[in-house]
């Protein structure tokens, strides 16, 4: 049987499922395992493990469980751009940048902003009030987040 499995406690359960022909079973309980196991990580470390993932799927975590719902929080990189260099439908440049800058800010708001290795975000480089506004409240934010490396990419109507 997989070593894993034994160093979980779960051999006998899965020996079981096996025998009774539940294979689907079986990869539920190594998942369920796993998972509860993981889960027992305390927030700093689990951050640090999503901080690996691009943070659309890092926030997506939350859904896992109750114990992950916030854990994303905790990430110490926040890169804005990787998710959308390619978007999952193309929309109009103004409802892009829109919904950039509010994706940008509903995490920024549920943050915990306790230590970030780096921030990355985009602005446009439209020269109108709301752009620097928006792009102050960032900066503030990494600043109080002491933020090692901050990266703001100037581009054009977040086109990339």
């Amino acid at each position: 049987m997989c070593p894993l499995l034994q160093l979980l406690g779960a051999e006998l359960a899965v020996k079981q499922l096996v025998w009774a022909g539940r294979v689907s079973a079986v990869h539920k309980l190594v998942l369920h395992v796993l998972v509860d196991r993981i889960s027992e990580l305390g927030d700093g470390i689990l951050g640090g493990i999503v901080s690996r993932l691009p943070l659309k799927q890092a926030v997506a975590t939350c859904v896992l469980s109750k114990r992950w719902r916030y854990v994303w929080s905790h990430t110490r990189t926040l890169n804005f751009h990787d998710d959308y260099r390619f978007p999952e439908e193309p929309l109009e440049p103004e409802k892009r940048k829109e919904n950039y800058v509010k994706f940008v800010d509903d995490v920024l708001k549920h943050h915990t902003g306790e230590h970030l290795d780096y921030f990355l975000a985009l602005f446009d480089v439209e020269k109108d009030k709301s752009t620097n506004t928006t792009v102050s409240k960032w900066l503030e934010f990494a600043e109080k987040a002491k933020a090692q490396t901050v990266t703001l990419l100037e581009c054009d109507g977040l086109g990339l």
